[in-house]
């Protein structure tokens, strides 16, 4: 009989959200977690695939997906790999609708 022990999971990198108040002055809160993949254009967030708490990765979710004004508070952090980014964001927002080019 033959035992084989499965190799543990490595993540890859770390990825890193933090919150700052008014002015940018301050850090008010700071997650970070397990990262396996990421994806990205320039500074823009294509893919990302992250592994933590609960709280922190609904955190994340909310930071991609909040108003451009409240994007200024936030800042996301990379260390992947090869890949070592800061000031990241979300995909831009696409200029037209795809009503407006004719695919709805």
């Amino acid at each position: 009989m033959t035992i084989v022990q499965a190799a543990a999971a490595r993540p890859l990198g770390h990825f890193e959200f933090e919150v700052y108040g008014a002015g940018r002055s301050q850090c008010m809160s700071q997650f970070k977690m397990r990262c396996d993949a990421i994806a990205l254009h320039e500074s823009e967030l294509l893919l990302l695939s992250v592994v933590g708490a609960e709280t922190a990765v609904k955190a994340t979710t909310a930071g991609l997906q909040s108003s451009a004004r409240d994007q200024k508070r936030l800042t996301f952090t990379a260390r992947v790999g090869d890949v070592n980014a800061t000031s990241l964001g979300p995909v831009a927002k696409p200029a037209l609708g795809l009503g407006q080019l004719g695919l709805a």
